[in-house]
This record gives structure tokens, C-alpha cells and sequence, in this order.
């Protein structure tokens, strides 16, 4: 990952920043007018709020508790680590004379340099440094101790009750990046998260961005008495939305991960008039963004708690949903697998004989990463057998796409009871209708005609 002094390529307009790498003795100040054409003024007001609210405290320059206080209180962790990285940065530049609190022109520098990360790349990479501790890697804890900040500042609610807490949800994350290592590099880590959950740091990146940019409008600047208890809220609605019976923590993960199409609502809500005034709040601006990016429009097709393990209840009520979806199979020993449906990986098969039957996952015909039989007892991972406990399945796509998919199964129905009313004569077998049906898929039960036909033979 390298030195976090050269690590950081800031766009262009940010390389102003250079000037003042080594030149802390220059007051970064609104009286300053060079430095205040460099910096923006919101950052320079922050600044000052902070380093006074310290000195209520007793405090030289900015101390911890008010940085932590004051730019992340939701997540102490990420506090924390933000303001040591801040510090150690800022006195690798300093031969002698090391700052203890962070100074208000220090401040003004590393916050500058967050608020240019741009690429998803340069904030993953800069995040990673900050909770290790700008080393060349990473030890569990600490690994962990960044999944559960990028959790907890994605979750984040007003209400203190929360029940939803980081579980072994989010354990399975360093777990699995680490492969039980004690230690591993940040340049493995940055490119495991990358290759399967790219969006880790989007929501934490934004929030810290977020108080950077209007947090010196939302501080109260004079007593103590007068301070709320209002942050920023991020995700504040999972009480409200379809999705209660799924975990907020893998819905969180799922989000990070999986392609927009599956995150994305594809009809958004208008924004009126009276609600655009409403947006100028920086609080309720910083949700919208979050909550336009969150699974909403996600409505739950099938579950096996409700419909039972049948695979026809299967078929009912997930088959000609035409739009992304999710599978979700969990097992006796509480294994979870999630199947998002991609092209040319999912088979599945009722009746052809000579072929596999029931669920069949992956690219390789012959050796299938996960199968499951039409019995929906037994599942095979890499074919180590599981029982099956639980299966459910989530519409990903838009809004109209379960309408859609209920006007079409009217229309079967109909279909269905139309044809049940159809005279059909008493020599169905030999009638050419019904080699015409069977052509077109149709394949009614011919047991009452033939029991009819051999009535009226007898009868006669």
C-alpha cells in the first residue's frame, strides 16, 4: 500500500495541496486569504468550531474526544482511527515539536485530502490505511474492526434501542478475506474487497464526507447545554421497508455486492416541491442518497415457512416473475447460500428425462457447484450434502414486475377454466383437437373422457 504521503494521487485542482505538506508553521485561517482560496470556507468554519468546542475543554488545537464527539459520534472506531490517522500523518512531517492534538491547520490539510478521494478505488485504499494503521497489513481486529465500522455507520439509526447489531453476518466477512490467517497485506485485502464486495466503504466514505462539507452549519457553536443528540442518518428505515425477515446486516452485504440492477429501483419517486425545500437539510439530504440506494423495491416471492417445501409452490409463485432475483437455501446446521441468477448458471428441470433434475447452480455442466433435488429435502454444496431447512426467494426487479407477473397467471387461469368448459365429444381419442392441444403444450387430464367414453359404450 505504501507510504501514506505519496500514496493518494489527487485530482486536478487538489494538487494545490502540495504546497503545504511540509509547511505547518503557515496559519490555515479565514484571516489568511491565500489559504482561504485554497481551502473551502465550510472546512476552514469546521475547523474553528472544533478547536473552540476543545478549548472549552481545556484542550490545545483539537483534542480526540471533541473529534470523535463531533465528526463520526455513531461510530467511536472509525473516530478514532480518522483522527490518530490525521496525527500520524501530519507529524511524519515534523522532525521535532510532535503534536499531541490535532492543530486546526492540520485539521484543515488531511480532512482536505478526504474530501478529494473521487475514485472508489482511492477511498478503499486510503480506509484501509486508516484502521491499519498506514502499515503493510492488517491483523484480524483490525480488519474486523473496519467491516463493523463500515456496518455500523451504513445501519446507523436515531434511536440508541437498535436492535440490529453486527452478528456472525458480518464475522463471515473477515473470516473469509483471511482464510483464518492471523495477518494478512493490505494489497490482498484491497483486492479481495474489490473483486467481491467493491461498495464496502461507499456509505461510510459518504457520511464522513458529509459532516466534512456541512458539519460546521450542524454543530451547535456556543454551550454544551444547547447541543442535540441529531446525526446524520444513514439507513434509518429497515423497520418500514418489505424486507423484515432478512437481516439488515445481509441485506447491507447483498448491497455492497451484487450489481446495481439488483439495489436499484427502476422508478424512482418524484421529487415535489414541498419536499425540495425539506432536502436543503443536510440530514435529510445525506438519507435520500442512502435510502435511494438501498433494496426498497424488494418483495418476497416465495418462502418455504409459509408455502412449504413443495416444489409446485415453488413453480406458483416464483415462475414468469421476469426480473432479477434471489435465492436464499438454509440448512439444519444454519449454512447459507444465496444464489443470485446469472446467465447460463441456474438449470432447473421438472420433467425432462436424460437430464439432472430440480435446481441445478453453476457454469460447469458436469460438475455443478450446488444441486437440489425436486424433494427440497437435500441440497449438495461441492457435493458435501446439507438438509435443507429453509428456502426463500426475492423479486429484485422493478416495482411493476410482480404485477406483471400476477395479470399473467389471471390470464392462465382464465385460460385454464375457459378450456374446462369446452364440449368435447365422447370419441376424444380418435378426435384430431387433441393432437392439436398436445402440440401447443397442453396436456389436460383425459381420465374423465375416456371414463365418460367407456359409460357410454357400456350403456349402449
Amino acid at each position: 500500500m505504501g507510504n501514506s504521503q505519496t500514496k493518494y494521487n489527487l485530482p486536478n485542482g487538489a494538487s494545490r495541496f502540495k504546497n503545504f505538506e511540509v509547511s505547518s508553521e503557515k496559519s490555515v485561517n479565514s484571516t489568511n486569504s491565500q489559504n482561504s482560496n485554497i481551502y473551502p470556507d465550510f472546512l476552514l468554519n469546521l475547523a474553528e468550531v472544533l478547536e473552540n468546542k476543545s478549548k472549552e475543554e481545556g484542550h490545545t488545537g483539537i483534542g480526540e474526544d471533541i473529534f470523535q464527539k463531533y465528526i463520526s459520534p455513531e461510530c467511536p472506531k472509525l473516530a478514532t482511527a480518522l483522527y490518530r490517522h490525521f496525527l500520524d500523518t501530519e507529524n511524519l512531517k515534523r522532525h521535532e515539536n510532535k503534536m499531541k492534538n490535532l492543530s486546526k491547520d492540520a485539521f484543515v490539510r488531511q480532512a482536505y485530502v478526504v474530501l478529494n478521494l473521487l475514485t472508489d478505488s482511492q477511498q478503499l485504499e486510503y480506509y484501509l490505511n486508516v484502521f491499519s494503521g498506514d502499515k503493510d497489513d492488517m491483523n484480524y481486529e483490525e480488519f474486523n474492526d473496519f467491516v463493523t465500522a463500515c456496518y455500523t455507520v451504513a445501519q446507523f439509526a436515531h434511536t440508541s434501542e437498535s436492535k440490529y447489531l453486527p452478528d456472525n453476518l458480518l464475522s463471515a466477512v473477515p473470516k473469509s478475506a483471511m482464510h483464518g490467517k492471523d495477518k494478512t497485506s493490505c494489497k490482498y485485502l484491497f483486492n479481495w474487497i474489490c473483486q467481491h464486495i467493491p461498495r464496502l466503504v461507499m456509505w461510510m466514505h459518504r457520511h464522513i464526507n458529509h459532516t466534512l462539507t456541512v458539519g460546521y452549519s450542524t454543530i451547535p457553536q456556543n454551550t454544551p447545554t444547547e447541543e442535540t443528540d441529531d446525526v446524520t442518518p444513514v439507513l434509518d428505515g429497515f423497520r418500514s421497508l418489505s424486507l423484515a425477515t432478512v437481516h439488515p446486516s445481509l441485506i447491507w452485504l447483498l448491497s455492497c455486492s451484487l450489481p446495481f440492477v439488483y439495489t436499484k429501483s427502476l422508478s424512482p419517486t418524484r421529487i415535489s416541491d414541498e419536499n425540495l425545500s425539506s432536502l436543503k437539510d443536510p440530514h435529510k439530504f445525506i438519507q435520500r442518497l442512502v435510502l435511494a440506494g438501498t433494496p426498497s423495491h424488494w418483495i418476497q416471492l416465495f418462502s418455504s415457512d409459509e408455502h412449504g417445501l413443495s416444489v409446485n409452490r415453488f413453480k406458483h409463485h416464483v415462475f414468469d416473475y421476469h426480473g432479477p432475483t434471489l435465492l436464499f437455501l438454509t440448512t439444519e446446521d444454519e449454512t447459507m447460500f444465496c444464489l443470485a441468477k446469472g446467465h447460463k448458471l441456474l438449470y432447473f428441470n421438472i420433467t425432462s428425462r436424460g437430464f439432472p433434475t430440480g435446481l441445478q447452480v453453476g457454469g460447469d455442466s458436469t460438475n455443478r457447484a450446488l444441486s437440489l433435488g425436486l424433494d427440497f429435502q437435500r441440497l449438495h454444496y461441492r457435493r458435501i450434502p446439507y438438509i435443507l431447512k429453509s428456502l426463500e426467494v426475492w423479486g429484485c426487479g422493478t416495482v411493476n414486475a410482480k404485477e406483471k407477473q400476477l395479470e399473467y397467471k389471471k390470464l392462465v387461469a382464465k385460460d385454464v377454466e375457459k378450456r374446462r368448459k369446452v364440449n368435447i365429444p365422447l370419441d376424444w381419442k380418435d378426435n384430431p383437437d387433441r393432437y392439436l392441444l398436445e402440440l401447443a403444450g397442453k396436456r389436460p387430464n383425459y381420465a374423465r373422457f375416456e371414463k365418460d367414453t367407456q359409460d357410454h359404450s357400456s350403456l349402449s
